[in-house]
Parts: C-alpha cells; structure tokens; sequence
C-alpha cells in the first residue's frame, strides 16, 4: 500500500503544498527551471482552471510526463508533498475530463472563480481517490465556499503571507 494513502483514498494535504506543487509542476510543463516557477505566485498570474501552462498538459502527454517527472521524485517516498501530488493527478483528471464533456457549472467556475488560492483549497480539500478525477460539484462547492471564506475574490494569497 503507498505510503500516502489508506486503500484508495488520498488525504488531504496542505494547500500550501498544493500550491507549491502545482507551480512546479507548471514549470516542467512549461520547460521552465524551478526558481522560475514560483514568480507566477508572486505576480498572482496563475488561474489553475485556465492557465496553458497547466491545460497544455491535459492535451499534451508529453507535457504532461514533464510536469509529472517533476513531481514524481515525491510520489514514491514518505515526502509531505506525496498527497498534494496525488491531488494534482485527481486534479488534472477533472480538468481532461471537463475539456471533453463539461458540466454547465464548469464554465461558471472557469469564468468566475478561478483564482489561484481558493482552487488550491478545493484541490487541498475535495474528496480524492486515487486515479480518479475530483467529482466536478463537490469541487466547485468548495472553491466557492472557499472563496467566501477568505472574503477575496481577488486570488489573494493569504496563506502564503
């Protein structure tokens, strides 16, 4: 049994390992050394629902082994990181899987929800099995509430400071 996981079930992590995964995980998608990877933070220019750092990777399986070849160096070992790599995977299974057959609420959330620290909750948060997408309506439910919760719809990094 991985290490990470109880039977099929990811636990939570961190939304600031999520975050930090996500951003690495864009910079191998993107080609990108790694201390390049966290300026997009600081810039706030990630929107992980829409970025094409992030979507190339879900059309492109090359770009997505680069971007999952950073991340595995965690996926094997007793890292903290291991569940937000889980979660990135559950992740980018919700977004090929909207890509191919949206559900209406997706397009609201792409529209008016996609900032980078209440996605990064839901990814954190939402139930996740592994080699399953996030369930869309749970996902969004979270990203809203989180979204609410922080009183921000500006993609404010408030964990981060």
């Amino acid at each position: 049994m991985d290490p990470g996981c109880q039977g099929s079930v990811v636990p939570p992590a961190f939304a600031e390992q999520v975050g930090i995964a996500i951003c690495l995980f864009r910079a191998g998608v993107l080609h990108q050394p790694a201390e390049q990877a966290i300026q997009p933070l600081v810039d706030k220019t990630i929107r992980p629902l829409s970025d094409p750092g992030i979507l190339v990777a879900v059309a492109d399986a090359s770009a997505l082994a680069r971007g999952l070849r950073i991340l595995g160096t965690h996926s094997d070992s007793y890292d903290p990181l291991f569940p937000a790599v889980r979660r990135i995977v559950c992740f980018l299974g919700l977004l090929k899987e909207q890509k191919n057959t949206p559900d209406p609420l997706w397009e609201d959330l792409v529209a008016q929800h996609d900032h980078f620290a209440s996605v990064v909750d839901a990814i954190a948060w939402c139930p996740a099995y592994r080699e399953q997408p996030f369930d869309v309506q749970t996902f969004a439910k979270i990203v809203i509430q989180s979204e609410q919760f922080r009183g921000s719809r500006d993609g404010g990094l408030a964990y981060l400071s």
